[in-house]
């Protein structure tokens, strides 16, 4: 060999290693101890496994011989040669690990190698798809490292990480925090973390995240523009991702916002930008991503170009994901052209590819690293056999394959959750799942099959309450020590607090500071749950989804109470009800779904209103007797009688109050005949019963009357409470003892908690309630606690708040179950004071006589229909309040009987004590 040859040979050996040395970790690359023996090692012509055996031996003798930093150095270069040429993650992992302990035995410990060396375990990780190892890699770098551009790096990484687990909104929380970071750091990496977090706002797909994405990437390619970040350091691999990602923002916007043809012309205009950039570079991996973006946007409005672009996609595409994706899009597009085979062909594929033509289980799914692509195709694959079999002869079979595919959806959805932690990346599944729910409902109905139709409708409602509520119970039989929950309680108070302030915040650097503080947190309440002994974590962490309960345990709920459960399902598009007696069974689908929901929104518009004159109750009886109609067939109607009806609602209809409902003739409200009360579900009312509460105490009354904010006073309240609390022995505040400090410190220990205020709520704000000291919101609610057999808030729309798909209203009632609450009464819309109170007494009047909590309120409306007439008889003044939750009846201790009993024994005792000591003395 040629001395030329030779250092050819060596240069391009070394370069490449060096090369990719520089690009992973420049300053470990400019700061390293070189090994002569490991280089001359790697440079030999011996075949691969050779080479490992010996550089195995090699860096054993620097151990036995405590050489420890070239030994450190070493096993960080053959931790990243084991990845480019034997691609043994896991021996490449143990390297990275036994480098790190080295790195501790060592005089001096540079920070940046470290961090390399945990990035690089991380890595990975990740390249097996663990994960959840990998982000606990990347976090031990937040922990240990102060170098900005490393912690910019790890935050960005545990972001992809958490995003790819579905959990989005934590994402979101890395992302941004890397962001921060990253932009006064590290331009190029600012940007990476933009284009990771835009896919992520992409993932979210709401209004809101569209706009931050859009703004986010909007504002890089402007800096790059004007050159605020320099030109000549992107390269164009950076801009056709950041084009793609502007591109995919705006297509998906579509889905969401009206404007689709200006959408439609933003998204196109990007994406092409991107695909000549690519093709400029020749990138195949971003071609094979561009042209299925591409192929995307056009099959969602129907071009035939769709096709071309995916069917290149296919040829471009070098992993499974995407291949899988580009199948889905292609069903997409032959769905919409009504082409069935084709549709279905493509279906099947994007899962057989995801499972390497295993055949869909549920072992097979636990397995499968591909959870969000699989569940994806699986919805997609069931729209695809319910849409082409509606009117077929074998729509049975077609069907039955349908609910399978559902069922394997919801099964998926429920493992996918389980990864999330924050709070709105868990109800963003629940959306998804809404879709799945609703959808297996309908082909339930058409099989005839009411049992998988009532599991998931109540798989609909309120899971998530079910879960918390549940460890309540678990929390009782694990004997989980007191300091265990204070401790958490305590935590989950600062994040609470510290997201209030973000939300105040003004300035950037503000913002930042604080979602850094937010993060470390969130991460200190990981690292508490983390310590807790095996028992307690497992109570804390409950990996199970809360068992449902099922159609005969339902209706033997029921056994000699008179009751019946009316639930409901329903979207834009299809509703289906379910009603359950001890006697009947009746499930029926809702016809005319588009003029149902403009009803009951009509029917919700007049009630907040009092009648002015009799057109307006005309008007009003035409709509409520129409939508009682449509809502509650004959069928079930005539099972009425005598009997009460347990409404369990869904989508709008939670908005509305069925008894002023007209059921005959004009002329009856609904609750003229019959007791009625709501529940989030049915399992839910069972399970919620089933907590202990024994409580010292029977009332608490609160009306801080005077606030110190913008709120009008209630002069009225005192009175309500003073009238009522004279039927119970009671604790009162009033004014200004008032306060969220003494409904926190006294809330545990009584029967009936009666809060008389100000209250508020919509679809965008986080629902409130007043008190004399200041507002407390949902989010706060949630970390207090009651044992109360009923909640009475006699406060504004206490009962609405924002409503998630799959889980319901998230209102100051949902709050109040969730800290321990049996039942609810709440409000639907401005109440009036007169005529609440009037209701309220009269309410608790009955309930003390021992009637059940929904025939006292039933009673106490009537009341009140019975003394007023014309105008003061509309809804608005009497069915704003409703009960939600267990309806039985309240049974007070009795102090004064109490009291006597003991008198009694006390008199007696005296009595023996008294001729005792007469006998002992006549002796």
């Amino acid at each position: 060999m040629s001395l030329l040859n030779f250092f050819n040979k060596s240069f391009n050996v070394l370069f490449l290693r060096n090369l990719i040395l520089f690009l992973l970790f420049p300053t470990v690359f400019f700061s390293q101890n070189k090994s002569d023996s490991f280089i001359n090692i790697i440079e030999s012509s011996i075949n691969i496994k050779k080479k490992e055996q010996k550089l195995d031996s090699l860096l054993l003798s620097y151990e036995l011989d405590n050489k420890l930093n070239i030994l450190f150095y070493d096993l960080y270069y053959y931790a990243i040669w084991l990845n480019n040429n034997t691609q043994n993650y896991d021996k490449a992992i143990e390297i990275c690990y036994k480098g790190i302990n080295i790195s501790k035995k060592l005089k001096q410990i540079d920070e940046d190698k470290l961090a390399g060396l945990i990035n690089t375990a991380g890595y990975f990780y990740e390249q097996l798809k663990d994960y959840n190892k990998a982000f606990y890699e990347y976090k031990k770098i937040t922990k240990s490292i102060q170098l900005p551009k490393r912690l910019a790096n790890a935050y960005n990484r545990m972001g992809v990480c958490k995003r790819i687990l579905g959990d989005f909104y934590e994402a979101s929380n890395y992302f941004e925090t890397s962001l921060s970071i990253a932009k006064k750091n590290d331009p190029l990496l600012y940007i990476r973390v933009a284009i990771n977090a835009s896919i992520n706002y992409k993932q979210i797909a709401t209004k809101a995240s569209f706009k931050k994405g859009i703004t986010l990437i909007t504002s890089v390619i402007d800096e790059i523009d004007s050159n605020i970040i320099k030109k000549d350091n992107i390269s164009k691999k950076i801009l056709v991702q950041l084009y793609n990602s502007l591109g995919n923002l705006y297509g998906d916007r579509i889905d969401v916002e009206s404007d689709i043809d200006v959408n439609f012309s933003k998204a196109e205009k990007n994406l092409k930008s991107g695909l000549d950039v690519a093709k400029e570079i020749n990138d195949s991996k971003q071609l094979g991503y561009i042209y299925n973006d591409i192929g995307y946007l056009y099959a969602k409005v129907k071009k035939a170009d769709a096709i071309f672009f995916l069917e290149k996609a296919i040829n471009y595409s070098d992993n499974i994901e995407l291949l899988s994706i580009c199948y889905s899009n292609l069903a997409l597009y032959y769905y919409k052209i009504n082409d069935r085979p084709n549709a279905l062909l493509n279906a099947d594929k994007a899962i057989d590819i995801l499972l390497s033509n295993n055949n869909v289980t549920e072992s097979n799914l636990d397995k499968s690293v591909y959870k969000y692509e699989l569940l994806t195709a699986l919805i997609e694959k069931s729209k695809l056999i319910i849409k082409f079999n509606e009117n077929t002869g074998d729509k049975i079979e077609a069907y039955k394959k349908a609910l399978q595919t559902l069922k394997f959806a919801d099964y998926l959805v429920d493992k996918i959750k389980l990864e999330s932690s924050e709070e709105k990346s868990k109800l963003f599944w629940r959306t998804i799942a809404s879709d799945i729910y609703t959808n297996a409902t309908k082909v339930s109905y058409v099989l005839n099959n009411p049992e998988d139709a009532f599991y998931f409708m109540e798989k609909n409602k309120a899971i998530l309450l079910l879960e918390d509520v549940s460890l309540q119970q678990l929390k009782e039989k694990n004997k989980i020590p007191e300091t265990v929950f204070v401790r958490q309680k305590q935590l989950k108070k600062h994040i609470v607090e510290l997201n209030q302030n973000l939300s105040n915040s003004l300035s950037e650097e503000s913002k930042n500071n604080i979602q850094k503080r937010i993060l470390s947190t969130k991460e200190e309440y990981n690292t508490f749950l983390d310590s807790l002994s095996i028992n307690y974590s497992v109570y804390i962490r409950t990996q199970k989804s809360t068992k449902l309960i099922k159609l005969n345990e339902a209706k033997q709920s029921l056994s000699k109470k008179n009751s019946s459960y009316l639930s409901y399902i329903l979207n834009d598009e299809i509703g289906y009800g379910l009603y359950i007696s001890e006697d009947k069974l009746d499930f029926f689908e809702i016809k005319n779904i588009d003029s149902v929901l403009k009803s009951a929104i009509t029917y919700r518009n007049l009630l907040e209103v009092p009648f002015k004159n009799k057109t307006d109750l005309e008007t009003y009886k035409d709509v409520a007797s129409k939508l009682y109609n449509n809502l509650i067939p004959k069928s079930i109607s005539n099972n009425f009688k005598g009997k009460k009806i347990i409404i369990i609602p869904d989508s709008y209809l939670q908005n509305i109050p069925f008894e002023s409902l007209i059921t005959s003739g004009k002329n009856n409200f609904f609750i003229q005949n019959n007791d009625i009360s709501y529940a989030y579900s049915v399992t839910f009312l069972n399970e919620n019963k089933k907590i202990i509460r024994e409580n010292k105490n029977q009332f608490l009354g609160i009306a801080p009357i005077i606030f110190n904010n913008e709120l009008p006073d209630l002069p009225k309240s005192k009175n309500e409470i003073n009238n009522i609390s004279k039927q119970f022995s009671s604790q009162n505040f009033i004014k200004e003892k008032a306060t969220s400090t003494n409904y926190i410190n006294y809330a545990k220990g009584y029967d009936i908690i009666h809060i008389a205020t100000h209250a508020y709520s919509n679809d965008s704000i986080n629902p409130w309630i007043a008190f004399a000291d200041k507002k407390l919101t949902l989010n706060e609610l949630y970390l207090t606690e009651n044992s109360a057999n009923l909640v009475v808030l006699n406060a504004c729309k206490t009962s609405l708040g924002e409503i998630n798909k799959g889980e319901g209203v998230m209102s100051l009632a949902r709050g109040f179950f969730y800290t321990g609450s049996n039942s609810v009464v709440s409000s639907l819309w401005n109440v009036n004071d007169k005529s609440n109170q009037e209701i309220t007494v009269n309410f608790y009047k009955y309930l003390k006589e021992g009637k059940t909590k929904s025939a006292a309120l039933r009673l106490a409306k009537l009341d009140y229909l019975k003394t007023h007439n014309l105008s003061e008889a509309s809804p608005y003044y009497w069915s704003s309040l409703i009960l939600i939750g267990d309806d039985s009846a309240i049974k007070f201790q009795n102090n004064l009987l109490y009291y006597i009993i003991l008198g009694f024994i006390l008199v007696i005792i005296l009595i023996f004590i008294i001729k005792k000591i007469k006998f002992v003395g006549n002796k």
